[in-house]
């Protein structure tokens, strides 16, 4: 059930009967109704739905970037209200800073007020230097660490969006499409090497994509939101191996999990394909070609 402790241990974020709603000219916008979801440490979940569900607008509210109009999130059993520095974020874009270098981007966020402390200025502990250079090499930037952004590929600008996120080791990492712009290559390389981060540092990984079949083979679990406005219709627990490849995604079990999944998000969503009425429009485009045949002159062509 939506909201429910998944395997009987502690919470680590909690989300409570939250909404969110938009002013606009014609009114208020909902984007967000009455969201209960608890997800607990060291967890994997996936949100996916259709476009309009209120996906990002969730991620954000639990960063901190937004507030919600009613209801609200809680970490480690305290509120949030603001970003916090336990938490990191991945947007789809990519956020670099063009007028710094790769290992100046990565360490950026240690200059920030929420990082600084007397004993860990921006001249930085040798801790800090060393985990940089860990995470470059990781994500196989060590080559290009003095490169600035505009020098490198979207796969490699992502890679420096997501060692940044990653520098101060947060315990929660929140991702928003952050692949939805690479090419399938990139995607492919991208997915082993989160899910192989995942199995080192153990965040709480929340992750918002538009795309099942990677929801399905990077997540532990899948929720799906419905629009009109943004709720939870339903979740499916990911029982696959924990070890993740490309060929799993053959697998009968894959297959019938992301069929399941993709057809909930259509039947929340009302996409359904109605057979009969495609019928009737085709019928009525060849209806309206015979008149415009039947009225047009023998030796004049149609357009």
């Amino acid at each position: 059930m939506p909201g429910e402790v998944p395997w009987g241990i502690a919470p680590k974020i909690e989300i409570e009967r939250l909404s969110k709603r938009f002013a606009s000219g014609a009114g208020a916008v909902e984007a967000l109704r009455g969201i209960d979801l608890v997800i607990r440490e060291n967890e994997f979940v996936a949100l996916v739905g259709a476009s309009g569900c209120g996906k990002s607008t969730l991620l954000r509210i639990v960063a901190g970037l937004d507030a919600p109009s009613e209801g609200g999130v809680r970490l480690n059993g305290l509120p949030v209200s603001v970003p916090g520095k336990e938490r990191a974020m991945v947007f789809q874009e990519y956020t670099l800073f063009p007028w710094l270098t790769v290992k100046e981007n990565v360490r950026f966020s240690r200059g920030l007020k929420a990082h600084f402390n007397i004993h860990d200025s921006l001249a930085q502990t040798g801790w800090m230097v060393e985990r940089m250079r860990a995470l470059l090499d990781v994500m196989g930037l060590s080559h290009a660490a003095d490169a600035y952004p505009n020098q490198l590929s979207g796969g490699m600008r992502q890679r420096v969006a997501i060692a940044r996120a990653l520098l101060s080791r947060p315990e929660v990492l929140l991702m928003d499409e952050p692949f939805g712009a690479l090419d399938a290559q990139t995607r492919e390389v991208m997915h082993d090497l989160t899910l192989h981060l995942f199995q080192l540092e153990r965040p709480t990984i929340l992750f918002v994509t538009h795309d099942v079949e990677e929801a399905i083979y990077l997540a532990q679990r899948v929720v799906v939101l419905a629009p009109r406005p943004g709720r939870i219709d339903s979740e499916f627990r990911v029982n696959l191996p924990r070890e993740r490849h490309p060929d799993l995604k053959l697998s009968p079990e894959f297959i019938a999990l992301k069929r399941d999944v993709l057809q909930r998000i259509r039947a929340s969503s009302g996409m359904t394909t109605d057979r009969a009425a495609l019928r009737r429009v085709a019928a009525g485009g060849e209806g309206a070609r015979a008149k415009v045949n039947a009225s047009t002159p023998p030796n004049r062509k149609l357009p």
